[in-house]
């Protein structure tokens, strides 16, 4: 017959290794000697941070999301990174990825490498334009202590669009009247997005080909085969309307290209 037996752990110093031996004594004096057994006793939680995605970042399929970051355990004796895990979450939707594709319930994905440096990709994961994602990673060390750090991220494929309303095609007398100018936007109406990324204030670059010819304006002459957007300075007045206006600023870079302008031609 086995007899349950307990002991009452007195207080142990964090970070500190220890001995266990245990001795049974039955009635006929028969001794059993078991150990010692070494365990380390570790009440401080591991570190872990995410480094990329980037905290509030919007991705695009040209600029698509990655998933790295680090983990650790100090201390003066830790236990040591056991496992690191991601919750990738898609706010929009609720759902969590389990590794095959986004689901309702709660799932997460061990992360792969590591752990002092770990990463994470999975041809299955995919994310869906105008979604908004949290992904959170969970250390855990060899002790069950745990720790985690949680980051969300956009995902907007959407293309910008733009309008030039100082030019009334197809005839014009004086460019200089008003210069070049438009509107942008990274939402139509305002409201087409629920999380569209906006335009920053250098996101409206002008370049200017001449038809005949086929040549684009460089600085100096219509002599680029290809178009050169750095020439002219942009002002993109506004970040957050959902029609931001933008004009060419009318200073010499401007000046010699309205000078190089030939009446009859056209561009």
């Amino acid at each position: 017959n086995t007899s349950p037996w307990s002991f009452s752990v007195p207080t142990l110093i964090p970070d500190k290794d220890y001995y266990i031996r245990i001795q049974v004594i039955d009635n006929a004096n028969n001794t059993l000697t078991i150990g010692p057994s070494t365990f380390t006793y570790d009440t401080q939680a591991p570190s872990v941070a995410v480094s990329s995605p980037v905290a509030n970042t919007y991705y695009s399929a040209v600029n698509p999301p990655t998933f790295w970051g680090t983990s650790g355990d100090s201390g003066s004796d830790p236990a040591g990174i056991s496992t690191v895990t991601l919750t990738i979450f898609d706010v929009t939707i609720s759902s969590y990825f389990n590794g095959t594709t986004f689901v309702p319930a709660v799932s997460s994905v061990p992360a792969q490498s590591g752990p002092a440096f770990w990463t994470y990709s999975n041809s299955n994961l995919i994310f869906t334009g105008d979604h908004k994602y949290t992904v959170t990673a969970k250390a855990t060390d060899r002790a069950t202590n745990t720790n985690t750090q949680a980051v969300t991220f956009y995902y907007d494929v959407a293309v910008p669009t733009s309008t030039i309303s100082s030019i009334a095609a197809p005839y014009l007398t004086d460019v200089s009247a008003a210069g070049i100018s438009g509107t942008a936007t990274d939402n139509p109406g305002g409201i087409t997005y629920t999380n569209p990324s906006l335009l920053s204030t250098a996101a409206v670059t002008v370049a200017v080909q001449k038809v005949v010819g086929g040549k684009w304006w460089n600085g100096g002459t219509f002599g680029d085969d290809d178009p050169n957007y750095g020439i002219f300075t942009v002002a993109n007045t506004s970040t957050s309307l959902p029609n931001n206006p933008w004009s060419t600023t009318q200073d010499g870079a401007f000046g010699t290209f309205k000078n190089a302008l030939v009446s009859g031609s056209q561009y």
